[in-house]
């Protein structure tokens, strides 16, 4: 979307909140100086700059119905923030759905 529509701000900074939000996942998951504690609290930062994000008006037909989609998932975008098993992307999973999908 943010190809689309490159002033859309909204679309880049939702695209920069994930970003951030990868990255602090992974920092604590190769165990880098981050108490539990500390992790949590900036995982709670996030929620709620989700949450914000989600509450911005948007300008067009694509961003809208991108935020919609987010509004109704809401509880299950920042998934792999609390669970340690669950990726933060399906990137893992599509090959293996491509190769089910085309058997040899």
């Amino acid at each position: 979307m943010i190809e689309t529509f490159p002033k859309q701000s909204w679309a880049k900074a939702l695209k920069g909140f994930f970003q951030t939000a990868i990255h602090l996942r992974n920092r604590y998951h190769r165990k880098e100086v981050m108490t539990f504690s500390g992790y949590m609290r900036r995982v709670f930062q996030l929620e709620s700059e989700l949450d914000d994000l989600l509450s911005q008006p948007v300008h067009n037909q694509a961003a809208r119905n991108l935020k919609e989609r987010f509004l109704t998932h809401r509880d299950q975008l920042l998934v792999f923030l609390h669970g340690p098993d669950v990726p933060p992307t399906n990137n893992e999973s599509e090959p293996s759905v491509t190769n089910q999908s085309n058997p040899p």
